[in-house]
């Protein structure tokens, strides 16, 4: 500008319409650019897989917790289920005892020992049924008195 100003000229702007530079220098700018996309592409493509592992493992994590929590929820419902078949049996059984005791009340053995051994001997038969029901054996074992205490107090004896 002070070159200018002593002609008169004030300088207020200025512009290249066209520069050209050298094919050497022109080569060189088009390899830094490549190597920029190339650096682009390379931290977008690891930041994708990364992200990818992350949801990959945030839903085995996911999918291994409701497995276990399902198992969870699935053990106690067999165990209440369990618990409710053996309290039914166990009734069923007392209603059983009661009711073969009092067909017994009119003979001279105690009914209630009697209606006990009398069910007792008919759960041994029924599992000798399944015994020889079954693929795998075809012996029945009959018990003799020491192996399988028919009597009430063999049984008040296993009990006490």
């Amino acid at each position: 500008n002070e070159v200018f100003q002593q002609w008169g000229v004030m300088i207020t702007r200025v512009e290249l319409q066209n520069l050209k530079p050298s094919p050497d220098i022109q080569v060189a700018m088009e390899l830094q650019m490549a190597a920029e996309r190339k650096k682009r592409a390379a931290i977008l493509k690891s930041e994708g897989e990364r992200m990818t592992m992350i949801n990959e493992a945030e839903g085995r994590a996911t999918a291994a917790t409701t497995d276990a929590e399902a198992k969870r929820k699935a053990t106690i419902l067999l165990a209440q289920a369990e618990s409710e078949r053996q309290r039914v049996e166990a009734e069923g059984l007392k209603v059983a005892i009661q009711t073969v005791a009092g067909a017994f009340e009119n003979t001279e053995d105690d009914g209630e020992q009697a209606a006990v051994q009398f069910l007792s001997l008919i759960r041994y038969m029924e599992t000798q049924a399944k015994f020889a029901g079954s693929n795998g054996t075809k012996v029945i074992m009959l018990p003799s008195k020491d192996s399988l205490p028919l009597t009430y107090g063999g049984l008040k004896f296993l009990l006490d």
